[in-house]
């Protein structure tokens, strides 16, 4: 008998080709099957195909060979039967089910070709002896069928209608019965299923048995029980699905609520068998804590399943989930993750997360036998259940009402404290009302695609959601505080900073990482983790020349010596925007036209939105940072700045400008921003400034003036050593002062200081000298300039004094 050929065996794409080898025609004795051991629970569901093949193979091989052990030689003819006869299996499909298995009707072939045998005597013989015959009938048919190497597990019976054979070489029999097919039973599925599906069940050696009865014409032959020898081999695997759709969604049942999946699954279907089958019932579970513990998750129904042969299978589902027990939300021992979140973090990485399917015991339609129930209830089938690609799942990444905060000694690190907000966007089959109650996260962050840091979110933050209407989109914001940024290339850092210090609109960066997200359901709680959390940071600053500018509120000289003055200096300033900084420590250097003139230190800044007042720890010393040309560009500042001028001071860093960040400082190195020099009391660098010479009074008969002066240092008093000067009228002098006694201008909280008489050298050929006889005990609008030597504390000084604006000079006698 030959064996069936491997190329008409029906195989999956990628698998192995299923082979069916026969031993040689014998009569053997067959032990009564003993029960199964094994203990293993997974299912195969292919054991009615191979028994009608079985069934068919054995059917035509025995007519023949049995004919020819009655008529001619038997070795010739075991030989001819194995070599000439060939079996075709056109269709198989199931005509009904019954209550103790399933009517199938087959569509076979069954065709004798000589030619095939090789040698001539077989061949000779063969021909002769099957020409005398021409055809037999074959009475009622009982086939078994046993497994030897699992304790001659039984895999099921057979029973072919009577039928008629043509033995002739070069004719063809078309088979068309149906044959009553009894599975074995449930111990025995569960057997080998376990093996299939393990992946140990390569090969299955099977015993088949039939009591062969032939008839020819009026005359009985004899009858003969026969038993051939199968191996199966090269087992196919599952066949390959396709998840064509899956729709989640939220619905009522009861007047509770539950989440209700639809699901369509086409499945490859490369065999020629077909089948109709009812609405059936399973159960579907997910792996628990142990490898080996499945937890009951949902209740799912099929749709009537029309099965052809060889066409893709078409299979309709849905699911009902209306609770989640408490051990597939609970964390596993030894871990923080629960089997859920460990199924969706599958899921929503794009890979497979495994689902376990098996029947639920309940007979969901009339049509389905009470043993096929119970048989798709033993049955335990592991399914891959394909991922989601969440990739551009956040639409839109945002900060707002930032604060940052430099280390203070206690941390090595930037800490960032902002409201994140984030759109994501959901799977178009996901229609369920989600709350995301916490976040955690990790991302790298950067700038023009060259990252400078990671953004470490390493405890939950709070955080909530909401649907964007009429969209498939969620709207998460959450608050982070004191978040370490740890900065990895402050050069690129130092570009980020410049940019929003100078730039202007909006900064935008790169996140690159991940993210935890707590979900909050009506089902229960769970983490989902590792969440792709890319896109853009957009960072909205305005321009710092844009600013506000500081508001000059208090200047003190706390110390000083000859060339040298330590301020105190109280300024306040306006940040209009809603971001933060914490700087514990800063220094920046101070310099005028050119030349370092000292620097400037704050401590434990917070600048929050608003008004923030700042202190500031000034040093003045223009010799040593600036040397002779520094000492000339502070005079000449002090001159212009007391004359009412106005002029602007460039503040700059330095390697040591952020002494807990030495890389940031020096990333940071030679920024200078120039902004307009503060005056007392005023925001406004153009507002017209105090007067530092508020009025004066002309003495013509005395020739000498005496002046007011508001000294513009509210704690501080002026020594004036030498006064050399000159009032102008029009252009011309109108007299010179050379004073060289001393006086003190008081301090400015003081009020203002009359300074004693001074004489006055007046130019009687000026329009001036004649303009003052003119308006005698009136006034006269003048200018005044002078060169002074004065001294603040300790420290000395030359300035040049201008007036920008004229003086209001009383003309007395």
């Amino acid at each position: 008998m030959p064996s069936t050929p491997a190329d008409e065996t029906p195989r999956t794409p990628g698998a192995g080709k299923a082979t069916i080898a026969t031993t040689p025609l014998t009569v053997i004795t067959v032990p009564t099957p003993g029960p199964p051991t094994s203990s293993k629970d997974k299912p195969i569901a292919r054991h009615k195909k191979w028994v009608s093949i079985i069934a068919l193979t054995m059917l035509c091989g025995g007519v023949l060979a049995v004919l020819c052990v009655g008529f001619f030689v038997p070795a010739t003819a075991e030989q001819y039967a194995q070599e000439a006869v060939s079996l075709d299996l056109s269709s198989l499909s199931v005509d009904s089910f019954t209550e103790a298995g399933v009517k199938v009707r087959v569509r076979a072939n069954v065709d004798v070709d000589a030619r095939r045998v090789k040698n001539w005597y077989v061949r000779t013989i063969g021909r002769v002896g099957t020409a005398m015959v021409r055809s037999v009938h074959v009475n009622d048919l009982q086939i078994k069928a046993w497994a030897p190497n699992y304790h001659w597990a039984f895999l099921g019976e057979a029973r072919v209608p009577a039928m008629t054979i043509d033995l002739q070489n070069g004719h063809t029999t078309i088979l068309n019965f149906v044959a009553d097919i009894m599975p074995p039973d449930v111990e025995t599925i569960r057997l080998l299923a376990a093996e299939y599906l393990s992946g140990n069940l390569h090969t299955l050696n099977v015993v088949g048995a039939a009591d062969l009865t032939l008839k020819k014409g009026f005359l009985w032959l004899n009858r003969r029980d026969i038993f051939r020898k199968f191996t199966l081999s090269d087992l196919p695997s599952l066949p390959a699905f396709d998840l064509t759709k899956i729709y989640i969604q939220e619905v009522q049942l009861d007047n509770k609520k539950a989440i209700l999946a639809n699901v369509s699954v086409v499945i490859e279907n490369p065999y020629p068998f077909a089948l109709e089958v009812p609405p059936l019932g399973f159960q579907v579970s997910i792996p628990g804590c142990d490898a080996n513990s499945r937890i009951k998750t949902a209740a799912a129904t099929t749709s009537d399943i029309i099965i052809k042969s060889r066409k893709d299978i078409l299979v309709d589902a849905s699911g009902l989930v209306q609770s989640l027990p408490a051990k597939l939300v609970a964390a596993c021992p030894g871990s923080d993750l629960s089997p859920m979140d460990l199924f969706l973090g599958n899921y929503l990485h794009g890979q497979k997360a495994i689902v376990f399917v098996s029947g639920d015991g309940s007979n969901k339609d009339d049509r389905v036998p009470e043993w096929l129930v119970k048989m798709l209830s033993s049955v335990t089938v592991p399914v891959p259940f394909p991922g989601h690609n969440f990739e551009n799942v956040i639409r839109s990444f945002s900060l707002s009402h930032v604060n940052i905060k430099l280390p203070d000694g206690n941390s090595d690190a930037p800490m960032l404290s902002a409201t994140i907000e984030a759109i994501i966007a959901l799977p178009e089959e996901m229609n369920l009302p989600l709350n995301i109650t916490k976040l955690k996260a990790t991302a790298d962050t950067s700038y023009l695609k060259k990252k400078f840091g990671t953004l470490d979110i390493k405890d939950w933050i709070p955080a909530e959601s909401e649907r964007v209407p009429d969209k498939n989109l969620l709207r998460v914001r959450g608050v982070v505080r004191d978040a370490p940024l740890n900065v990895s290339n402050y050069e690129v850092f130092s570009q980020v900073i410049q940019k929003m210090l100078f730039g202007g609109g909006n900064v935008n960066l790169g996140i690159n990482g991940t993210a935890d997200a707590g979900i909050d359901t009506f089902l229960g709680d769970f983490v989902v983790h590792d969440l792709p959390a890319s896109g853009n940071i957009t960072l909205d600053v305005p321009k710092f020349g844009n600013m506000p500018h500081p508001k000059l509120n208090d200047i003190k000289i706390d110390s000083s010596t000859e060339k040298s003055m330590n301020l105190i200096i109280s300024v306040s300033m306006e940040n209009p925007t809603p971001w933060e900084a914490v700087v514990p420590y800063s220094n920046l250097l101070l310099s005028h036209d050119g030349f370092v003139l000292g620097n400037g230190t704050v401590r434990d800044l917070h600048l929050t939105k608003g008004v923030n007042n700042i202190t500031v720890e000034a040093a003045w010393d223009p010799i040593t940072y600036g040397g002779e040309g520094g000492l000339e560009a502070a005079e000449k500042m002090m001159g212009h700045y007391i004359s009412g001028h106005n002029i602007s001071l460039t503040l700059s860093t330095h390697k040591g400008s952020f002494p807990s960040i030495p890389a940031l400082g020096k990333a940071l190195e030679n920024i200078k921003i120039t902004i307009p020099a503060p005056r007392l009391g005023s925001s406004n660098p153009s507002e017209p400034p105090a007067h530092f010479i508020e009025s004066a009074t002309m003495h013509l008969f005395s020739s000498s003036a005496d002046f007011v002066i508001k000294n513009p240092l509210p704690h501080n008093g002026i020594l004036m050593h030498v006064l050399d000067g000159e009032a102008i009228y029009e252009g011309s002098t109108l007299g010179t002062i050379n004073y060289t006694n001393k006086f003190l201008i008081k301090p400015g909280k003081n009020g203002a200081t009359h300074t004693p008489r001074l004489p006055v050298n007046w130019n009687m050929d000026s329009v001036g000298y004649d303009a003052m006889w003119a308006v005698f005990g009136g006034d006269l609008k003048i200018y005044a300039q002078a060169w002074a030597r004065l001294s603040i504390g300790n420290c000395l000084m030359r300035v040049f004094y201008n007036g920008s604006e004229p003086i209001g000079a009383h003309i007395r006698i």
